[in-house]
């Protein structure tokens, strides 16, 4: 026969092992009692050990190992996991006005540009001798407009001479200045200061409005965004706690619900959430982004594991360690089962805080057998 501890000191040693943290003060005590005897049984049993004395506890070869865990009351939260993405307020791609051909790029990949500063320019030859020849006859038209003016001012001429040589150096002027603005699409600029991500275009390509030439980012103001089914529209506020994972980095931070839009999108059924991380560094625009939104915590509930928990036309139901003269029986229990979070569910009834369950191994069992707990 195999030297075991009686199934009473066995239970006792789970129940301390399985304890939860944050536990009210009398589970705590509890706790460190059981770790003394825990202790004190390790030296009874290397003593039993070393003098070759035989426990006469009854024992059944047909008893079935199990792990098991102790019900303690503690804090369950559940949260709404959904898969977001990072994205730039600031992250723009930068196309020409017009249509035509690029003659020099000014920036190159990283490097910071301000908002408004030349990154480009496009070639601008046909506007640009246009606005020459313009200006010749705006030289001549001030000239004309100069004599008449000395004409007009001794009371030679007429004053329709006089408005129509004026008339005509205001109106070439207002062509320079329309050309001149032509001119200036021909040049690509950026609309916010932030770094060079990517550059498209190259020397001598075509470019047209629409087709970004450049990508500027500016990493200073990220978010995260995700859609969340319409379904936790009553759950989800303005201020709720987050969990962000970002696997690519592995990297796992907590933030705040900023902002919740108030429509619906019709095609997906959800609406969406914004979230702004407190640390955006080694973030990048696009990254992915797993989120878990808090919407329902239990200050004082017993959760078991959720792979504990079976199913039967009864309704839920678990198995509960009972002791029956040494000998470690199971009694099958229908619970009335609440969240489920993460790996636990919540357990609203039928189970109570200082009962021990069938954690694992409990797939077989049935009403009354007899197991063996695995230490």
């Amino acid at each position: 026969m195999k030297n075991t501890l009686p199934i009473t000191m066995l239970m006792l040693l789970l129940a301390a092992a399985c304890g939860k943290k944050n536990a009210p003060t009398q589970q705590e005590e509890l706790a460190l009692m059981k770790k003394e005897l825990l202790e004190l049984t390790k030296k009874i049993k290397t003593t039993e050990t070393e003098l070759g004395l035989i426990d006469s506890l009854p024992t059944n070869a047909n008893a079935k190992i199990v792990g098991t865990l102790l019900a303690t009351i503690d804090t369950f939260t559940h949260y709404i996991e959904v898969q977001g993405r990072v994205e730039g307020d600031n992250n723009v791609g930068v196309s020409a006005k017009v249509p035509g051909t690029l003659t020099r790029i000014y920036v190159s990949k990283g490097q910071r540009v301000g908002q408004g500063q030349l990154l480009a320019e496009l070639d601008a030859s046909v506007v640009r001798q246009g606005i020459e020849q313009i200006r010749t006859q705006l030289l001549f038209a001030k000239d004309l407009y100069q004599k008449q003016n000395n004409l007009w001012t001794q009371g030679i001429g007429t004053e329709i001479q006089y408005l129509s040589a004026k008339n005509n150096v205001t109106s070439i002027e207002q062509q320079i200045s329309t050309m001149q603005k032509q001119y200036d699409m021909y040049k690509i600029h950026s609309p916010i200061s932030g770094t060079v991500d990517e550059v498209v275009s190259k020397d001598g390509e075509a470019v047209a409005p629409g087709f970004p030439s450049f990508r500027i980012v500016n990493l200073n103001d990220l978010k995260v965004t995700c859609n969340i089914a319409d379904t936790y529209i009553g759950q989800v506020k303005t201020g709720n706690n987050v969990i962000v994972n970002f696997p690519d980095i592995n990297k796992t931070s907590s933030a705040r619900i900023r902002a919740i839009s108030n429509v619906i999108d019709p095609i997906n059924r959800g609406f969406s959430v914004e979230i702004r991380p407190g640390d955006t560094r080694d973030l990048k625009p696009n990254m992915v982004a797993k989120i878990k939104v808090k919407d329902y915590e239990n200050l004082s509930a017993i959760s078991v594991p959720s792979n504990s928990i079976q199913s039967s036309d009864e309704g839920d139901y678990l198995f509960v360690i009972k002791e029956n003269g040494g000998i470690a029986l199971v009694e099958k229990r229908v619970v009335i089962t609440g969240k489920h979070g993460g790996d636990y569910t919540e357990i609203l009834s039928g189970l109570a805080a200082g009962e021990i369950i069938v954690a694992t191994g409990g797939e077989e069992l049935v009403n009354g057998d007899q197991v063996e707990i695995n230490q």
